[in-house]
C-alpha cells in the first residue's frame, strides 16, 4: 500500500484555475482550441524541473543484499539463540553430559535462519526487478499541443500544464486534468485492480477523493476507447502509481517529472 493517500486539487478545478496554476493557454469555452504552453514556457519549466524519466535505485551488490537478510531483527534473535544453544551443548559435552538436545535445537535454529534468509533474499529479489518492468510504462513519445500546435514529443521532455492527447491504444504519460473528452474509457488495473475500463469525462468533480473523480487519467493506465485532452497535473516523484507505492522500489526506487506515448 502507498506510504501515504494520493494527493491532488485539480479535479475540483475550473479551466480558469487551471490555467492560472500552470501558466498554460486553455480555452475555457471550447477547450479544443486550446493553445497549450509555448515552447519558451515549456523549455523554462524542463530546465527547472528537469527531465522525465524514472530514477533507477541505487544499486547494491547481491552478495551485500543477502548478507543483509541476516540483520533482520528477528533473525538476529534466532542466531543469538541458536549460538546460545550451541555452547550450552559444547560445555554439557566438556561435562561429560550426553545430552544433545541443545544441539539439536541449535541446527533447526541455524537451518531456520538461512532458510528464511534465502526466501527473503529471493523475493526481495523479485521485487528489485519491479523497477525495470516499469519502464515499459513511458511510452517513448507522446502527442501534446503547443503553440497551438499539434506535436509529437519525447516523453522526457513533457512538463507540468503541457496538453496531452490521448487516442485509444495510448499509455497515459502523466497524471492528466482531462479538460475535453470524447467517450474515454481507461484500463486502470494496473494501478486499482479494477477489471473493467472506467468511463473518464471532462466535468468539474465534486469528489473529495481524487482516486475516485472520473475528470482524472493516471500514469501508466490504458486508453482503450475514444479520445481526450488533458493537462499534466503531477511531475516529480508525484505521480498516482508511486504515491500508491506500487512503482516505488522497497528502498529506493522513484519517478521524477510527469511523462508520455
Amino acid at each position: 500500500m502507498a506510504d501515504k493517500e494520493y494527493q491532488a486539487e485539480e479535479h475540483r478545478w475550473t479551466l480558469e484555475q487551471l490555467s492560472e496554476k500552470y501558466k498554460v493557454n486553455l480555452n475555457s469555452a471550447e477547450p479544443k482550441k486550446s493553445q497549450g504552453l509555448t515552447t519558451e514556457n515549456a523549455t523554462e519549466k524542463l530546465n527547472e524541473t528537469g527531465k522525465n524519466r524514472l530514477t533507477p535505485p541505487k544499486q547494491t551488490p547481491e552478495i551485500v543484499k543477502f548478507l543483509m537478510e541476516f540483520l533482520n531483527p528477528f533473525m538476529i534473535l534466532l542466531e543469538i539463540a541458536a549460538v546460545l544453544c550451541a555452547i550450552s551443548f559444547i560445555l554439557q559435552n566438556k561435562a561429560g553430559e550426553k545430552d544433545k538436545s541443545n544441539l539439536y535445537l541449535a541446527i533447526v535454529l541455524f537451518v531456520i535462519v538461512i532458510a528464511t534468509s534465502v526466501m527473503s533474499y529471493v523475493q526481495e529479489r523479485k521485487s528489485g526487478k519491479l523497477m525495470d518492468s516499469f519502464k515499459n510504462l513511458l511510452p517513448p513519445k507522446c502527442m501534446v499541443i503547443r503553440d497551438s500546435v499539434q506535436q509529437k514529443i519525447f516523453s522526457e521532455d513533457l512538463v507540468l500544464g503541457d496538453i496531452v492527447l490521448l487516442t485509444s491504444g495510448d499509455k497515459c504519460p502523466a497524471d492528466l486534468r482531462i479538460i475535453n473528452c470524447q467517450d474515454l474509457k481507461v484500463d486502470n488495473s494496473s494501478l486499482t485492480g479494477e477489471s473493467e475500463p472506467q468511463s473518464r469525462n471532462a466535468e468539474v468533480s465534486k469528489e473529495e477523493n481524487p482516486m475516485e473523480s472520473q475528470n482524472l487519467a493516471f500514469y501508466g493506465t490504458l486508453a482503450v476507447d475514444g479520445s481526450a485532452m488533458g493537462v499534466v497535473i503531477k511531475g516529480r516523484e508525484s505521480y498516482g502509481i508511486p504515491e500508491l507505492g506500487l512503482l516505488r522500489n522497497p528502498r529506493s526506487g522513484r519517478i521524477r517529472n510527469g511523462s508520455c506515448d
